[in-house]
């Protein structure tokens, strides 16, 4: 059966969990389930508290996408060896 690939979503500005502690920290357990780097990890903790809400939720938004690019990358090289 092949694996599915589930996305990982930002919280909603209006959530509880939408407030930038949060998610940065989303992000950054995002990121290190990924596999990314601790030295990737402090780059983006350092652009993304670098400016306002808006900016953080930019910078986090593109880590995102790209833990997403990885984990659908990773979900397809699976599915091709069942």
């Amino acid at each position: 059966m092949a694996k599915k690939f589930v996305r990982y979503v930002l919280p909603s500005v209006n959530s509880e969990h939408g407030n930038a502690y949060d998610v940065l920290n989303f992000t950054i357990n995002a990121m290190v389930k990924c596999g990314c780097t601790q030295a990737d990890v402090q780059a983006l903790q350092q652009n993304a508290m670098s400016g306002d809400y808006w900016h953080l939720r930019e910078v986090c938004q593109n880590a995102i996408d790209v833990c997403n690019n990885i984990r659908k990358q990773q979900a397809m090289q699976q599915n091709r060896r069942i």
